[in-house]
């Protein structure tokens, strides 16, 4: 397959899912082709899933209406998610830990020695401070 082929290739939405995933309509899903998947709402294009994915400084939720308006046809989100009323029929895909699934699926590894700590509140203010 050339390379342009697989550019243009389609996913059927449900090629990107894992059994844990929670879809809104599941008759509808299987005619799902998504042509592009995009976490900035501003690279949506018509066709496109668009992962309204909750971040460490913005939540991609709040743009969701931006990226149904560029033309995204489903939302991954984390449950709790609700969809407003569109003009045409939107997928809402939820999942527990739907940035785990996203990457996963697009060949990412998940990194057990990474660990991640923040400091806040009072022990952000005792560093600041200087003390132990």
């Amino acid at each position: 397959m050339s390379a342009r082929a697989r550019r243009q290739r389609k996913l059927r939405l449900t090629d990107l899912m894992q059994d844990s995933v929670k879809v809104m309509d599941q008759t509808a899903i299987h005619d799902i082709e998504i042509s592009g998947l995009a976490v900035d709402s501003r690279k949506v294009a018509p066709g496109f899933l668009f992962a309204a994915l909750p971040g460490s400084r913005t939540d991609g939720r709040a743009y969701i209406d931006q990226a149904v308006s560029r033309g995204a046809i489903a939302v991954l989100a984390p449950p709790g998610t609700a969809l407003k009323g569109y003009d045409r029929p939107i997928q809402l895909v939820t999942d527990d830990n739907p940035a785990r699934d996203f990457y996963h699926r697009l060949g990412g590894e998940h990194m057990e020695s990474w660990q991640f700590y923040r400091l806040r509140g009072d022990a952000l203010r005792a560093l600041a401070e200087g003390e132990p």
